[in-house]
């Protein structure tokens, strides 16, 4: 299981709680969570190397992921505003190789949490 470190301040409002519990679902591997708060229609781009989409595709793309099972997770930061949202933090992934990562949400509208897009960005320490 993961250490999970996440800011106190990271989880005073309804988005920022939901994209808590999606990166710690996929920190910690579970698919069936994960299933009930990705949408089918999902878009992922993983800036510079793949982009895929729908929730199958995600799912298959995102075991394969430095988030997916990871040893470590710190979240520095999760910001939410209109119907974008963003997280910033540290990952070592199972393999441990440490990146630091930053995900761009884009939800359906300015309210309620069905995710319309991800961008991710990762590098490499």
């Amino acid at each position: 299981m993961a250490n999970i470190q996440i800011q106190p301040d990271c989880g005073n409002a309804p988005r920022k709680l939901f994209l808590k519990e999606l990166l710690v679902a996929i920190a910690e591997g579970n698919v069936k969570h994960i299933q009930e708060l990705v949408p089918e229609q999902i878009s992922w781009d993983i800036v510079g190397q793949k982009q895929t989409t729908g929730l199958d595709q995600y799912l298959k793309e995102l075991k394969g992921h430095a988030l997916w099972k990871a040893k470590e997770l710190v979240v520095d930061t999760i910001i939410t505003h209109g119907p974008d949202a963003s997280v910033s933090g540290q990952i070592t992934a199972a393999d441990k190789i440490t990146y630091k990562f930053c995900d761009v949400y884009r939800f359906k509208s300015a309210a309620g949490a069905t995710i319309n897009s991800i961008t991710t960005f990762l590098i490499r320490l």
